[in-house]
């Protein structure tokens, strides 16, 4: 399912399996986002003034740190999905990308869609470094 986080910021879609994946993904962003599906689903709240453990622990029956690290690489992916735009963008984006053979055009293209953001916060670097991160841990470990 593709998810529009919500935040004061550049517009961002982000791809994933389940709502617990686009739940721990968006905790991984930080308690000041939330996300909302492109079709029927549940959104993630934004958690600055809520307590975001007791929220999943009601939702998911256990802690962030057990989800994180039952789902360390599907959080990952989720993370690496984080793309400059909204849903409309996306749906360009993907069109855009499968027409394009050449590897490193496809680089070119991506690196350029990237640029786009205009927020000194850059969303997209985040999430796909906090996806090294949880890539660079085995599943198991403290996250």
């Amino acid at each position: 399912m593709i998810y529009k986080l919500v935040n004061p910021s550049d517009p961002y879609t982000f791809k994933a399996d389940s709502y617990e994946i686009a739940a721990l993904t968006v905790l991984c962003m930080g308690t000041q986002y939330g996300a909302t599906p492109k079709k029927d689903g549940e959104s993630i709240p934004v958690f600055l003034f809520t307590d975001a453990e007791e929220w999943y622990k009601e939702n998911f029956n256990r802690s962030i740190e057990d989800g994180l690290k039952a789902n360390r690489e599907e959080v990952a992916e989720a993370l690496l999905s984080m793309l400059y735009g909204g849903f409309e963008e996306r749906d360009t984006y993907e069109m855009a990308l499968e027409s394009i053979t050449d590897a490193e055009k496809e680089k070119v293209f991506k690196e350029k869609w990237h640029d786009r953001h205009s927020s000194l916060n850059d969303i997209g670097s985040y999430a796909h470094k906090m996806a090294e991160v949880l890539k660079s841990q085995k599943r198991g470990e403290p996250t």
